[in-house]
């Protein structure tokens, strides 16, 4: 999934929705010099299905990234996930603002 989006400066949350829990990764800061302005960002967050590793449970890779639009540097973060039971989930990537 991939989406353009409009962020204010300042600290945010970045985590993942999975199953039913919400797993925060870690903060980030976005433009802390110019803190009242804001910039568009492409969010990008997938699901990667991975080759068995051996213990018999399908494996995932999650990807995530923030890419400003025009110039600037992209933060982006992986994550594997083991699958130990079969059935629907719900995922997604969140960004919760600390302002």
């Amino acid at each position: 999934m991939s989406r353009n989006i409009i962020l204010a400066d300042g600290r945010y949350t970045w985590g993942t929705i999975f199953a039913s829990g919400y797993y925060p990764w870690f903060d980030i800061v976005l433009n802390a010099s110019h803190p009242a302005t804001s910039a568009e960002y492409v969010w990008t967050h997938c699901f990667d299905p991975q080759s068995d590793n051996g213990d018999g449970d399908p494996g995932y890779r999650e990807y995530g990234s923030l890419d400003p639009v025009g110039s600037g540097s992209t933060i982006s973060y992986h994550e594997d996930w083991d699958l130990p039971w079969s059935g629907t989930f719900k995922w997604g990537s969140y960004l919760d603002p600390h302002f």
